[in-house]
């Protein structure tokens, strides 16, 4: 048995006994690593907003808020309403659909979105809109500075000390599925 997994049965030992938190007995553990369901990501996930960005300084600043993130198939999927500042105007632009994989950055044991793009945009009244290719293309910048930035979920400590034995992070179910190496 190799360390990762000598300590992965440590902690769900652990786990199991109420030892690691109230957070890590949250998870469901598994014989191969465990599973964090959207109701364990959510408040991480909203603690992260509202997220600001400076387009231009001191001129354009876009806001992401009010994040709802969904794990459907083996795709997230995130909704975020998106404003502007703009020489001290605020705009509310609309709600964007964002899909993305997920990735685990093993030293900080945290889940981030990978390659996050645009999949749909509803403006501020309700309506359903095409988005042309710059402004798509300036949303996915926009996405792609928050992921590389903000995670969406970070691992109990306890399990964060594992991360460098992961396997796999998988979708499975609308669950976050983490198998450890064995």
């Amino acid at each position: 048995m190799r360390l990762p997994s000598m300590l992965l049965y440590t902690v769900l030992a652990a786990t199991s006994l109420g030892l690691a938190g109230t957070a890590s007995a949250a998870l469901q553990r598994h014989d191969d690593g465990f599973s964090v369901g959207i109701e364990q990501i959510t408040p991480h996930l909203q603690q992260q907003f509202p997220w600001q960005q400076a387009l231009i300084e001191g001129v354009l600043e876009v806001s992401l808020q009010r994040p709802e993130l969904q794990l459907l198939d083996d795709r997230a999927q995130l909704a975020v309403d998106i404003s502007t500042l703009s020489l001290g105007q605020r705009s509310d632009l609309g709600r964007a659909q964002v899909s993305s994989k997920l990735r685990l950055d093993p030293h900080k044991g945290a889940v981030y979105l990978e390659q996050p793009q645009l999949i749909g945009f509803t403006l501020a009244d309700g309506r359903s809109v095409p988005v042309d290719a710059q402004t798509a293309q300036m949303i996915n910048q926009v996405l792609a500075s928050y992921a590389s930035q903000q995670p969406v979920y970070t691992l109990p400590a306890a399990y964060a000390a594992m991360a460098a034995g992961v396997d796999s992070l998988q979708i499975e179910n609308g669950w976050l599925r983490v198998r450890m190496a064995r």
